[in-house]
């Protein structure tokens, strides 16, 4: 049996070790989950929000555009002698009057094929509204990412990462009077996770971000042998695997944003030793009085400043690039309701044109129906264009009216 000594001593030794496993696990990941939501949101953007995707949202909800149901309706109407087939229904036909009343039915429809022209239009051109914001909130994302403007996100990224090879750390992850050549901190995401969570030597801080980044490298203070390409390889493999549910929408990003300016300054100890210098750090450090987040321990800090050249919090780039795809995505919202409620319109007129075919038949006394294979009914693709003459509007048939000839298709409206 163990004495009481040596018990205490096991079990002292056991809560230290415990603990430092904790610190190892704490340090930058709730900071490296942060960021890697944007970069996650970003790839899921690249498939989703592509001209195909944001067409499949605009489509008409029953398939056939209005125009040309009710050009089918004018070519049945103009070719066939005494019945006209109503919409696409193979059972359902309607007499049809003759002589002068045909001819004005015919005007009639002609007005609200004209309408349902417009108003498709208008459909189309707030479509294409809605992909050219689909495309501007993608390009905005890519960049944040990668701080480049480029089809490739990967291909860009990895440039961005490149482009922090031999560069001094402890500059490199300081956005205080930030230069193009120096100072790479809130210029990218890449550059920012490099940050955080690349190793400074084979053995210092490798799971620094919760997984082991230095198997393709490190990234040393003085920039020497960093092989940053490699190693924003490893972060991204891992963000990739991270296992973070999405969304690329304004609302999920906003949350995103609270959380990450939630994260600044949290790790940042001794605040008062040195004014408000660690209000701005995103990441670990020690002594928040005299940071240099250069990587080569958690005293000088394996962090990200943001403090510019006053004790304000200087500018983050691809935090902007974010809030300009948030604007994007809202605008798109906009233009999808606009394109709903202008096809709700536009089935709305195919119904009148219809109404006024059921109105035809009803002044005829609501003759019945009969099912269609008993009635010759030419079928043309070919629908005659005239131009639109200026006629009264059609009288709207009343609910007690048309209740016996319920439409399956009105059930959809």
């Amino acid at each position: 049996m163990l004495d009481n000594s040596r018990a205490r001593s096991i079990v002292h030794l056991l809560i230290l070790l415990k603990a430092h496993v904790i610190t190892q696990i704490i340090k930058n990941t709730q900071e490296f989950t942060s960021l890697c939501t944007f970069v996650k949101v970003t790839l899921k953007a690249t498939d989703g929000l592509t001209s195909a995707a944001s067409k499949s949202q605009t489509d008409w909800a029953l398939g056939e555009n209005p125009t040309s149901r009710i050009k089918k309706l004018i070519t049945e109407l103009e070719t066939s002698s005494d019945r006209i087939r109503l919409g696409e229904e193979p059972n359902l036909t309607i007499q049809l009057p003759q002589g002068d009343p045909k001819q004005r039915l015919r005007r009639k429809l002609e007005v609200f094929l004209a309408r349902a022209k417009y108003t498709e239009e208008l459909v189309r051109q707030a479509q294409g509204d809605v992909g050219g914001r689909c495309n501007e909130a993608k390009a905005e994302l890519e960049e944040a990412v990668t701080g480049r403007k480029g089809p490739d996100l990967e291909t860009q990224a990895t440039a961005a990462a490149a482009a922090l090879h031999n560069k001094a750390r402890g500059t490199a992850c300081k956005v205080a009077g930030a230069t193009t050549d120096t100072n790479f901190a809130g210029t990218s995401l890449v550059a920012d996770l490099m940050c955080l969570c690349a190793a400074e030597t084979n053995s210092r801080e490798k799971h620094i971000c919760g997984f082991e980044s230095h198997a393709s490298g490190v990234w040393a203070n003085a920039g020497t042998n960093s092989n940053a390409g490699e190693i924003w390889g490893k972060i991204l493999d891992a963000c990739k695997n991270r296992e973070i549910q999405v969304e690329v929408t304004p609302q999920f990003l906003r949350i995103a944003i609270t959380k990450f300016e939630g994260l600044l300054g949290a790790q940042a100890h001794k605040l008062t030793s040195n004014g408000n210098a660690g209000a701005w750090l995103l990441g670990y450090s020690m002594n928040a009085g005299s940071v240099t987040c250069d990587g080569q321990s958690s005293t000088n800090g394996i962090c990200v400043d943001y403090k510019g050249s006053s004790d304000a919090r200087g500018p983050i780039a691809w935090l902007g690039h974010i809030k300009n795809a948030i604007t994007a995505l809202e605008n798109r919202d906009k233009n999808l309701q606009r394109v709903r409620k202008l096809q709700r319109q536009a089935e709305a007129i195919l119904m009148s044109a219809e109404d006024a075919l059921i109105e035809a038949n009803i002044s005829l006394g609501g003759k019945d129906m009969v099912p269609a294979s008993e009635v010759t009914v030419p079928n043309s693709s070919n629908p005659t264009s005239r131009q639109n003459s200026v006629v009264q509007e059609p009288t709207t048939v009343s609910a007690a009216a048309i209740t016996p000839l319920i439409l399956p298709w009105t059930l959809l409206i």
